[in-house]
């Protein structure tokens, strides 16, 4: 949880040390905080400390954050998310290409990673797309709609980018391929028309999926797909990529990342992702 120092100030004070231990002409030390009204609240008192001093003022509060409420319905969320599925839907039943455009780091990796690993077992055949940095650059670009229209595709699911890709999206709109555009970067220009955009400024303000990094939106179209084609099942290694994604991309851990996140980890030794299974090998993981 991010704690400006505003908020840090109205539980330290500040004290002189010895002269003989002195580092610093300070140190701050914690302040006394009342927590009375905690007292019937089942949780050590130093546990309790601690989340009073990161702004949890409540045994309710409290509780939601150590046990993180059921994933709503994104469908509720995300405007277009429908829109999506359905093209997604129709996409797998007539074992169509689908080129998934990610990124080289490791949100943009398990996004699309994930994306592939369902898309596949629910008919559809996917083509990965990750661009050279050094050639390429971040994202999907010009080059990759070119090669992508030339193998035949008309579907593009981009991961962890394209908000940014204006002239690759108009380029696509020109060849009349579809884009599902889910990225979770801050949208600095108009965007030109794609079939549908999941991100999280179409959430509204209060939305427990605002925090999502890309990696969660592909997960939740994944979920989303799995479940109107009646395969949830497929789904089984997603949620692994989707804590590794979100950890590494430094996600805040509230709202459905912090739900996904406190499932996933009690299951995530028990992976049967060949990936994770591999790094946990080399790892030396048991």
């Amino acid at each position: 949880m991010k704690v400006d120092k505003a908020h840090l100030t109205q539980f330290t004070r500040k004290v002189t040390p010895p002269k003989e231990q002195a580092l610093d002409d300070e140190w701050s030390v914690p302040a006394y905080i009342d927590i009375s009204a905690l007292k019937d609240f089942e949780l050590p008192l130093p546990l309790k400390s601690v989340l009073y001093r990161r702004g949890y003022k409540s045994a309710k509060e409290m509780e939601n954050f150590l046990n993180p409420a059921p994933i709503p319905s994104p469908i509720k969320h995300y405007p277009q998310l429908k829109i999506a599925i359905n093209r997604l839907v129709t996409a797998c039943r007539n074992n169509e290409k689908i080129a998934i455009c990610g990124d080289y780091d490791a949100d943009g990796m398990t996004s699309t990673a994930l994306l592939i690993n369902v898309l596949s077992k629910l008919g559809a055949e996917v083509h990965a797309n990750i661009p050279n940095r050094q050639d390429e650059g971040y994202g999907l670009n010009i080059s990759m709609v070119k090669i992508i229209a030339e193998k035949g595709i008309n579907l593009i699911i981009t991961v962890d980018n394209g908000v940014n890709a204006l002239e690759a999206l108009e380029l696509s709109k020109k060849l009349s391929i579809d884009i599902i555009l889910t990225d979770h970067h801050i949208i600095t220009s108009p965007l030109p028309e794609v079939l549908a955009l999941i991100h999280p400024s179409t959430t509204p303000t209060n939305s427990p999926f605002r925090e999502l990094a890309g990696v969660g939106l592909a997960y939740i179209l994944a979920l989303s797909l799995a479940k109107q084609m009646n395969s949830s099942e497929v789904t089984k290694n997603a949620r692994d990529l989707f804590c590794i994604g979100t950890i590494a991309d430094m996600s805040p851990l509230t709202g459905v990342n912090r739900t996904i996140l406190v499932e996933g980890f009690h299951e995530f030794y028990n992976t049967e992702c060949k990936g994770l299974k591999a790094l946990q090998k080399l790892c030396d993981i048991k």
